[in-house]
């Protein structure tokens, strides 16, 4: 699995993608980043 991490809309929130299925929206980048790397070690 691929996941990605783009703006939210025209929020300060952090979206994260798995393809084009929404996964969380996170407040922060830095927390976006983390989440990711998470959900890839966890795989």
């Amino acid at each position: 699995m691929s996941y990605r991490f783009e703006r939210y809309g025209k929020t300060r929130f952090w979206a994260l993608l798995c393809g084009e299925e929404l996964v969380a929206v996170v407040v922060y980048k830095r927390g976006a980043v983390e989440l990711v790397r998470r959900l890839q070690a966890g795989s």
